[in-house]
């Protein structure tokens, strides 16, 4: 079975030498998979910088897509699913995270061939940060793990129909914080959601990210959240689905309108994002 791999990457000029070393070390874990299919990795750029010298010496697809602008993760990982993921399921990665032999294998196990569609989210162990290593096999070995464990709400194996269904992300959440848990709620609504601790991945030590949209993002998400407990899971409701036809689609500029569905975010500014994009598409052989 054919399956996609995605990783989305968009760091600033100060940290991207380290981000490039953290996304080298997960993606050599996912070429020494003990899995016999063929696994597609799309790593889609959309930092200022060109990484693909750094890639070079790595198979996979390469797209360099630079967005000048704040941070959106929602809308990046939605223009990247819709415009180059084809398999049935796809596996969604952070690129701080690094896979045991059987990663691959075992998820597609819990999900090709039931009845309904599959959404699972793993767990991952973090490494501690004294035995912070970038050689996946020597990280991914139990010594050099702490004995924190949770879910990685933002990775694991999606369904793509069922995330086209309900629209992907939503793409009113700003930089990280709760856009996962949106994700995996609405999910519930079209697929089985599983999460479970017999499929870990292993979280690479790295410095605090920018989370400084993280209680607008939770305001907002509590208010989507309790009306869902009120209306249930309708995914043709508006209040669930707040991305309009176009979403997770590549504008040559991005325009915020005020809508009447913003009022659930009572804190939320308009931001004049003038994002510019130019690509350049290429398999890396």
């Amino acid at each position: 079975m054919k399956v996609d791999f995605l990783y989305i990457f968009k760091f600033s000029n100060d940290k991207i030498e380290k981000a490039i070393q953290r996304l080298i070390c997960s993606i050599r874990s996912i070429k020494n998979q003990n899995y016999g299919g063929v696994v597609n990795i799309y790593v889609v750029n959309s930092s200022e910088a060109d990484i693909s010298p750094d890639l070079k010496d790595l198979c996979l697809n390469y797209i360099f897509k630079p967005v000048t602008g704040y941070f959106n993760k929602s809308f990046l990982i939605n223009c990247a699913v819709n415009n180059f993921i084809k398999s049935e399921y796809f596996f969604i990665s952070d690129i701080d995270l690094i896979y045991g032999p059987d990663y691959i294998k075992n998820s597609l196990q819990m999900a090709v061939g039931q009845a309904t569609p599959v959404r699972i989210i793993p767990y991952h162990c973090c490494m501690i940060r004294e035995k912070y290593n970038l050689n996946y096999v020597e990280a991914s070995r139990e010594p050099m793990l702490n004995t924190f464990s949770s879910i990685a709400p933002g990775n694991g194996l999606i369904h793509l129909d069922s995330f086209k269904k309900i629209k992907g992300y939503d793409e009113y959440y700003l930089g990280y914080g709760q856009e996962d848990a949106d994700l995996n709620l609405r999910m519930k609504s079209v697929a089985n959601v599983i999460e479970t601790n017999s499929i870990i991945s292993y979280h690479i030590w790295h410095n605090p990210i920018n989370r400084e949209y993280i209680n607008q993002n939770s305001i907002y998400y509590h208010n989507k959240k309790n009306i869902w407990n009120r209306e249930g899971y309708n995914i043709n409701n508006s209040t669930v689905n707040l991305n309009n036809m176009n979403w997770g689609l590549y504008p040559n500029q991005i325009e915020w309108i005020n809508s009447p569905k913003m009022i659930l975010r009572s804190d939320f500014n308009i931001i004049d994002n003038n994002m510019v994009f130019k690509e350049v598409l290429g398999k890396m052989d």
